[in-house]
């Protein structure tokens, strides 16, 4: 199978997303719209398509780290878009998580309102989605997010050059939850994808030798019951006291 590719008009060193198509992986597919291509991007190993229809841009992985299957799964994807279009079950903005995540936020504000919930906390939200969540989800159709979805953004974001925590890696995947969670409450999908865990990075205090325990244990004993004054004191105290 021959695969025409077409030429970008500039290279682009520098990706604003790892979620964004890295230009010389994108191929274009033989006998189909322009707007229809295969490409790959920073944050997966497999192939994804891209198709521009209904004033929306469409993607999902076609989960295949094979070309000549990608584009056989890019076939499938326009044919199923063309097969909705014609039913009539058009391809409306309250089907992306986009939609879906401005709802959510819309309630938490709300919250706000009744002090249920603090404006520090909201804007986190806010941060949160306009930082990393809706660059890499944003575009999706809910129905398409699965666990094995979540596991390429949770590798997205954990190898961003911020270097994000294992508790703000945690807090990411956590809203996103909530969204998820929320779409399937407004009927939007029929059931909320599993969130993927992540382990918290543990520094285990080593264990005391029988010497160590015997003395941690009999200072203790002697100890017992005998009452002690914490004090602090102020600067100017401290400098008097030299």
């Amino acid at each position: 199978m021959r695969v025409s590719k077409k030429p970008t008009t500039s290279k682009v060193k520098i990706l604003r997303h790892r979620a964004s198509a890295i230009p010389e992986t994108k191929f274009y597919v033989p006998n189909y719209p322009n707007k229809l291509y295969i490409y790959k991007n920073a944050a997966s190993r497999f192939w994804w398509v891209r198709y521009y229809a209904e004033k929306r841009i469409l993607r999902q992985s076609t989960k295949t780290e094979s070309k000549r299957d990608a584009l056989e799964a890019a076939k499938a994807f326009y044919d199923d878009i063309q097969l909705r279009i014609a039913n009539g079950k058009k391809l409306g903005k309250k089907s992306s998580f986009a939609y879906c995540a401005k709802d959510w936020l819309s309630q938490q504000k709300a919250r706000v309102a009744t002090k249920s919930l603090s404006k520090e906390s909201y804007k986190q939200y806010e941060y949160r989605l306009n930082k990393y969540i809706l660059p890499f989800l944003g575009d999706f159709e809910l129905a398409e997010i699965d666990y094995q979805t979540l596991n390429q953004f949770l590798s997205y974001i954990s190898s961003t050059e911020d270097k994000l925590s294992v508790a703000t890696v945690k807090m990411y995947l956590g809203i996103v939850g909530q969204i998820m969670t929320h779409a399937e409450k407004i009927n939007l999908i029929s059931r909320a994808p599993h969130i993927p865990k992540v382990k918290a990075q543990t520094n285990a205090r080593g264990y005391f030798t029988v010497t160590e325990y015997r003395k941690l244990w009999s200072r203790a004993r002697a100890l017992r019951g005998k009452g002690f004054q914490y004090r602090k004191l102020t600067e100017e105290q401290a400098k008097a006291n030299g």
